[in-house]
């Protein structure tokens, strides 16, 4: 029976494993040809952890949330000017969410939140295309470019629901001149 590996090292309980097929490795050995193979495969290696990282990152997270946030504390705390830039270059790249995000503390603030069955992008997506045939909701302009704003039907000042049942897409001229009017009493100042 061998008693050391092909490097010399010793078998011991410590430095032993055995291989689903079988038979005795050294762990010294195994450990020394895994950083070698780091060492030559860096970027393999970066992208097999960055894909992993992909599928448990939230699971982890998630498992360990007090650990997580005191972490993600401390960094804010030591990086202060980096946080900020981020934070500011984020919300110059994503003006919806902002909106969004804002709308939503609003209705939850006055508890007037509803139910999204679906992601926004698209419950938009729908009213676009099959509910206004891209046209605005209180008059015939085309809002197929992008150019629409997101409107309550009934505003949140008057008791209406953030929910995707009372949400149309309008441009934005008439959802500026509409104001907190509901859309019966908008459209009855449109025929005058």
């Amino acid at each position: 029976m061998k008693t050391h590996c092909k490097n010399g090292h010793e078998f011991t309980n410590e430095n032993t494993y055995t291989p689903p097929d079988g038979g005795k490795c050294c762990r010294l050995c195994r450990r020394e040809r895994e950083r070698k193979y780091r060492e030559q495969n860096r970027d393999r290696v970066r992208a097999k952890y960055r894909r992993w990282q992909k599928l448990h990152q939230r699971e982890w997270q998630e498992e360990n949330r007090e650990k997580t946030q005191t972490h993600a504390r401390r960094w804010r705390e030591q990086h202060k000017e980096q946080h900020a830039a981020f934070n500011l270059q984020w919300k110059i790249e994503n003006p919806e969410k902002i909106r969004e995000y804002g709308l939503r503390r609003r209705a939850i603030k006055l508890d007037q939140l509803g139910e999204w069955p679906l992601p926004l992008v698209e419950i938009e997506e729908l009213l676009l295309r099959t509910i206004q045939f891209g046209k605005c909701f209180y008059c015939p302009v085309s809002i197929m470019g992008g150019k629409y704003h997101r409107d309550p039907i009934v505003p949140l000042a008057r008791g209406g629901l953030h929910d995707y049942q009372n949400l149309c897409l309008s441009c934005p001229e008439c959802n500026l001149r509409k104001h907190t009017k509901t859309s019966e009493e908008f459209r009855k100042t449109q025929e005058r």
